[in-house]
């Protein structure tokens, strides 16, 4: 199964097509994973999270080592920017909404503040609205951000397939076939 239908973007929750979202979160990552065909959440840039007692925190440990295309570390500040820039998504913004601040412990750990217990928001940041971008887009607008994310998801290749990414197969149609056959179905 292919995708279709053309690519709209890269401005978080401003796309409209499943396949755009699909591409979003494969070039700029969420915090989270989703994992055992959605069944189950696993590290991503965020190597582990925590709540406190009463769920009004959300401690996040980013995994080490993590860098942007342009080779500069992701850091927590990258975490805080992104959070505001998740809040203001006019589709999904709404689901980040209980996250009223945020505290940067040191540059792999971030504590997101919520306003009311919120044990969904996991979840959430394995959205594609969810992916993390660069403090003030890298020094760029938002608008040239999302050109040069364009510009790159055009040339790029997988390295293994050495073909555009563009043009790979849409995930969920692969977690669809596993578990569709998974339980006796041909496919």
């Amino acid at each position: 199964i292919g995708r279709t239908t053309p690519f709209d973007g890269f401005k978080l929750d401003q796309e409209l097509l499943n396949e755009s979202y699909a591409i979003s979160a494969s070039v700029i990552e969420p915090l989270i994973r989703v994992g055992d065909v959605g069944k189950k959440l696993e590290p991503g840039i965020a190597k582990s999270w925590e709540y406190n007692a009463n769920n009004t925190q959300l401690t996040i440990h980013l995994t080490p080592g993590v860098k942007f295309s342009n080779g500069k570390p992701l850091t927590a500040e990258d975490v805080a920017f992104s959070v505001d820039v998740w809040k203001k998504g006019p589709n999904y913004g709404a689901n980040y909404a209980s996250i009223a601040s945020t505290t940067i412990k040191d540059p792999q750990t971030i504590v997101f503040n919520l306003s009311a217990p919120d044990t969904s928001l996991p979840a959430f940041l394995c959205y594609s609205v969810a992916g993390v971008v660069p403090k003030d887009f890298a020094g760029m607008s938002e608008d040239a951000f999302e050109k040069l994310a364009k510009d790159w998801l055009a040339r790029a290749r997988n390295p293994k397939l050495q073909r555009r990414f563009i043009d790979l197969v849409y995930w969920p149609q692969i977690e669809l076939l596993e578990f569709l056959r998974a339980n006796d179905f041909k496919t």
